[in-house]
């Protein structure tokens, strides 16, 4: 019994199966590399706008409604003391809760879209809420939009948020070299966009 479980022992350890010598994340770049660890930008994902917060709400009729709001779905939920509305999605122009901004984009989405970047000369991000949590980036000169998958698996990364950017990132061989090496995630997109809406290196 101990000789066959010997048997099938030394060969797993000498292909390295048992015991690996390379990280999970194998591909992933060295920190001498890009000059500073993964574990550097890895941050707490923001707030869900289905719990209630402070804020403020932009009705199509010119009307702003101040107090606490919600989304859920398609409809803005607003509480202020006795006031209690629900609004649908043409009572609505766009709406704030705390410092995160809400609008509708039928061109792109018919979600409503929280606005990560939109004043870029290149790229615009939004976070889907309605059907995700899900990104989607506009090209400013094509109007062309893409969807970014940004659901991780619970061990490593995912490869068809990476596959949605690569094209994005195309001309940018620093922001490709961050991707290829699994640098760029949920937690930071937004400052790659800047970089590359700027031209300049991306600050994590």
């Amino acid at each position: 019994m101990r000789r066959s479980f010997l048997l099938v022992l030394v060969p797993l350890l000498g292909a390295g199966l048992l015991f690996p010598t390379t990280p999970l994340l194998a591909q992933r770049a060295s920190v001498a590399d890009v000059g500073f660890s993964y574990r550097d930008i890895q941050k707490p994902p923001g707030r869900s706008p289905a719990a209630f917060g402070p804020g403020r709400i932009l009705l199509t009729d010119g009307t702003e409604l101040a107090g606490k709001i919600r989304l859920r779905q398609t409809t803005v939920y607003y509480r202020n003391g006795a006031d209690a509305r629900e609004l649908g999605e043409g009572q609505v122009r766009e709406f704030f809760i705390e410092e995160h901004h809400y609008v509708r984009r039928p061109e792109i989405s018919s979600s409503w879209l929280e606005v990560i970047r939109d004043t870029g000369s290149r790229l615009h991000l939004y976070q889907q809420h309605g059907r995700g949590p899900n990104y989607l980036a506009r090209n400013v000169a094509t109007g062309v939009v893409t969807y970014i998958p940004s659901r991780l698996p619970t061990r490593g990364y995912n490869a068809y948020f990476e596959d949605a950017l690569r094209p994005l990132f195309a001309d940018r061989a620093d922001l490709l070299k961050l991707l290829n090496g699994h640098y760029i995630t949920t937690f930071n997109l937004h400052k790659v966009v800047d970089a590359y809406n700027s031209g300049q290196p991306v600050q994590f």
